[in-house]
């Protein structure tokens, strides 16, 4: 777990170096990305046990996060998806309509990401039994 936290922070902070240039900058990248970063290692270090009480705290507050993102982003894609289509209606441009399309494939995406979260092996199959897995782990409603 350390390991993968040492590997994020690194390269975060190479990144930041080579983004702003400065050691400020980078640390600053760091400081927004290491807290994710220590919050899924907190998880995947008691998944074997019974969850605490900030655990618990921890995961209501992924979960919210993670809906008010994914739901705010969902709403950003399918605004410019609509304002395509109404741009392909109006030019009768059958690629802008296609290309609508996929603002609204993505837009799906992000709703379902909001509901169930992405699951462990990263594939859609698991994505909602993982979830229910979590809600029943931490008595989310």
């Amino acid at each position: 777990m350390w390991i993968s936290f040492l590997l994020i922070v690194a390269f975060s902070f190479v990144v930041g170096i080579l983004k702003t240039g400065s050691i400020q900058g980078a640390a600053f990248i760091v400081a927004w990305i290491a807290p994710f970063a220590l919050v899924a290692g907190y998880f995947a270090s008691r998944k074997s046990r019974p969850p605490s009480k900030t655990e618990r705290v921890l995961a209501r507050g992924w979960l919210l996060f993670r809906r008010t993102v994914c739901y705010v982003g969902a709403a950003c894609v399918g605004m410019v998806g609509f304002m395509m289509l109404l741009f392909a209606i109006a030019k009768h441009d059958g690629g802008a309509a296609l290309a609508s399309g996929s603002f609204f494939l993505l837009c799906g995406l992000f709703v379902r990401w909001g509901i169930y979260g992405a699951g462990e092996a990263r594939t859609f199959a698991d994505d909602r039994p993982v979830h229910e897995e979590r809600r029943r782990r931490y008595g989310w409603k």
